[in-house]
């Protein structure tokens, strides 16, 4: 969020996440990824 701010932007909308390997497809939560997407617009 700082970066994002120090950056010269602001939040333009939720926060999604993009799941790319989740509890449905392993067992292993060390084998899970997920991205996290944060839009946003210039100040």
């Amino acid at each position: 969020m700082r970066l994002i701010a120090r950056s010269g932007y602001v939040l333009n909308g939720a926060v999604f996440f993009i799941y790319h390997v989740s509890p449905y497809e392993t067992d292993n939560p060390s084998e899970f990824v997920t991205e996290i997407c944060y839009p946003v617009r210039k100040k």
